[in-house]
């Protein structure tokens, strides 16, 4: 079992705090959407593409050092919200039972996320 202390920072490739928000959501109602929309969803202790970036997860995990946030972001085209980045970060996290996480996502994808989670 992981932590419930660890220290998460923005990932400053994706997140611009002038038009992006952080937001921590429960892991288990965000799995279900992730697991409905998106197509590279990682299942529950398995689907593993890249076990190389799983267990790298777990080493840094381990060492204190703080995750960058997973990046959600909604596709207006096919009307679906998925991981931009941060994929392997959330199943570790996921699988390890933390049960809120946090993501940065812009403020559209924040307000369409809210009306799929209600």
């Amino acid at each position: 079992m992981v932590s419930s202390n660890l220290q998460f920072i923005p990932d400053p490739t994706y997140y611009v705090e002038s038009k992006d928000c952080v937001l921590w959501l429960d892991t288990s109602k965000i799995d279900k959407l992730l697991e409905q929309e998106d197509p590279f969803y990682i299942r529950l202790n398995g689907g593993i593409r890249s076990q190389d970036k799983y267990n790298n997860i777990s080493r840094l995990v381990g060492t204190g050092t703080p995750l960058k946030m997973p990046h959600l972001a909604y596709d207006q085209r096919l009307k679906i919200i998925g991981l931009l980045d941060g994929r392997h970060r959330f199943a570790f996290l996921r699988d390890n039972g933390i049960d809120k996480i946090p993501f940065t996502m812009d403020r559209n994808t924040a307000r369409v996320l809210k009306s799929k989670l209600n």
